[in-house]
């Protein structure tokens, strides 16, 4: 997990970093693949900023430009994400890569079709977003992430490069 200190350098209050830590620990997310891990932390980070805009305009108008704005950063990182990891399975020939890729598009074409149902003011799309999100990234690193993650340890791959 990234330092408290980073994160607060990032404009990250306490009870939001505190937040982002149960959820990271909670799920097991950690792959110890550092590049990989900070960008996941940083897609959690999305996820959960997300959601509170959703949450603190439960009393008031809904924060369109911000709830854009984010969805849009969350779309590019992901999409900038997973061509890394993708980059990472051609370099070290990783088996099954093909299908995680396909899963990497399957997710991004949902969150662009989210994005675009935010657009065209249908804002009941971002909390059901938000509790996919939460699955996805947690089942997709648990699972799909941990196979790759495996395979770079067991054939003691050197990632420091990246």
């Amino acid at each position: 997990m990234v330092s408290s200190g980073t994160l607060e350098a990032l404009g990250v209050g306490a009870d939001f970093q505190e937040k982002l830590k149960q959820f990271w620990f909670k799920n097991n997310l950690k792959l110890d693949i550092p590049v990989i891990d900070l960008q996941h932390i940083w897609l959690v980070f999305l996820i959960m900023e997300l959601e509170n805009e959703i949450l603190s305009s439960a009393a008031g108008p809904f924060p369109e430009e911000k709830i854009r704005k984010i969805m849009g950063d969350l779309l590019s990182f992901a999409a900038e994400h997973f061509s890394l990891e993708e980059d990472l399975f051609l370099a070290f020939e990783v088996p099954d890569s093909a299908d995680h890729g396909e899963k990497h598009r399957h997710f991004v074409q949902f969150l662009s079709e989210r994005a675009s149902e935010v657009k065209e003011g249908k804002y009941d799309s971002v909390k059901i977003l938000i509790s996919f999100l939460k699955d996805w990234l947690t089942m997709h690193i648990q699972k799909d992430d941990k196979q790759y993650a495996d395979f770079y340890r067991d054939n003691s791959t050197n990632l420091k490069q990246y």
